[in-house]
């Protein structure tokens, strides 16, 4: 019982755990803002960004939220699947009506594959209208290696593959142990026993 209890423990608290990404509340002026982003990514995956911003002012403002990418790796990064990523794809600007919440979003960030697997020193640069100092977010993105098979057709052989390997063992295994011509016989009928005890038929 302590060793099922043990092992129930240890796996909710494995579970528990943080989820492995990017989480930042800063300020940019009186607005507050928080940034959410994963912290890894398979090479020919996309990233998103999300940041949230909130206004506690009476009047509105607007942001510009930038992801930097430092020169020698700019050529790692591709927009939507596209080798290139053109600026555009790096900057928002977002309003924030007074004394209310907005959002936006850097979305679609391919990290190619082709190139070392390595983590990435990113900045993301948060800059309020109207003031020249910026707030800077390091980011650090790791990537990992792509899938095991192409998408396309091997994506759908791969599985089929495995699945026809299984039938084929289940099969041999099922051949084996059991009778010729077993699955055509029907089983014998199950009857009532001889000797039933007195409380079967007893109704209460």
């Amino acid at each position: 019982m302590q060793r099922t209890l043990a092992a129930t423990t240890a796996f909710l608290l494995m579970t528990a755990l943080p989820a492995v990404a990017l989480v930042y509340s800063g300020r940019s002026g009186e607005t507050a803002f928080s940034v959410y982003a994963p912290d890894w990514t398979w090479q020919k995956g996309d990233i998103n960004i999300l940041v949230v911003f909130e206004n506690p002012s009476p009047r509105p403002v607007r942001h510009t939220v930038e992801l930097v990418l430092p020169e020698a790796f700019r050529g790692h990064f591709g927009h939507a699947g596209a080798a290139s990523i053109p600026a555009e794809a790096l900057t928002r600007m977002v309003d924030v009506p007074a004394g209310a919440t907005a959002r936006t979003a850097l979305t679609r960030i391919t990290a190619l594959d082709g190139v070392p697997l390595q983590r990435y020193p990113l900045l993301l640069r948060v800059t309020r209208e109207g003031e020249a100092r910026a707030e800077e977010v390091p980011y650090a993105l790791q990537t990992v290696r792509g899938a095991a098979v192409n998408p396309g057709q091997w994506a759908l052989y791969l599985p089929a593959g495995v699945a026809l390997a299984f039938c084929i063992v289940f099969a041999l295994i099922f051949r084996r142990f059991a009778a010729p011509g077993a699955w055509k016989r029907p089983s014998e009928p199950i009857g009532c026993p001889k000797n039933k005890p007195g409380w079967v038929e007893q109704e209460p």
